[in-house]
C-alpha cells in the first residue's frame, strides 16, 4: 500500500522498500537541485540526499532487503544504496546522480529516455542494464514503456 513521507511516495512490502517516480512539485524542485554534496566519503545530487536522509531518519528499515526505485525514485534508492551498501538496490530510469557513489545496484535504462541523460557531471553507482539501447528515436519516460520491455516485474522484484 503507498504511503506518503513528506510528499515522497513510496511503499513497504515485506523487506522491499520502492519509491516511486515524481509525483508533484516538490519533487520535480528536488529533482532539479543537481549540486554535488558530500554524503558518505562521496559526492551525491543535494535533491535526492535531502530525501534519503528523511527516509534513513523516519523510517525502520532494519528489515528492508532490497530497494527499488522508478526515475526520481530510482535516484533516491541508489543514494539509500551508497549509505546501505549491503542492500541490494534496482533503479529504473534513474538520472545520473553522483560521484564516487557505490553500491550494489542494477540500474535498468534505455538510452532513448532523455530523463537519464542530464547532469553528465554525475554517474549511477552499479551495473547497467540496458533495454532497447540499440533503436533510435526517443523513449516516453513512463513505467509502462519501461516494463513492456521486460519479462519480469521489475516493479516487484
Amino acid at each position: 500500500m503507498d504511503q506518503n513521507l513528506d510528499h515522497i511516495k513510496y511503499y513497504i512490502n515485506g523487506d522491499h522498500l520502492h519509491i516511486h517516480g515524481s509525483n508533484d512539485v516538490f519533487d520535480w524542485w528536488r529533482n532539479i537541485l543537481a549540486i554535488p554534496v558530500p554524503f558518505h566519503g562521496a559526492w551525491a545530487h543535494l535533491g535526492y540526499v535531502l530525501v534519503a536522509k528523511k527516509i534513513i531518519k523516519s523510517l525502520d528499515l532494519s528489515g528492508i532487503r532490497l530497494i527499488t526505485g522508478f526515475s526520481f525514485g530510482g535516484g533516491v534508492a541508489l543514494v539509500l544504496g551508497h549509505y546501505f551498501r549491503d542492500i541490494p538496490v534496482v533503479s529504473v530510469a534513474s538520472p545520473k546522480v553522483g560521484i564516487g557513489l557505490k553500491s550494489n545496484a542494477t540500474n535498468i535504462i534505455d538510452k532513448r529516455d532523455l530523463i537519464i541523460k542530464p547532469w553528465p557531471w554525475f554517474s549511477r553507482p552499479g551495473e547497467e542494464f540496458l533495454i532497447k539501447g540499440d533503436q533510435s528515436g526517443l523513449l516516453i519516460h513512463s513505467p509502462s514503456n519501461y516494463q513492456s520491455h521486460c519479462s519480469f516485474n521489475i516493479f516487484e522484484v
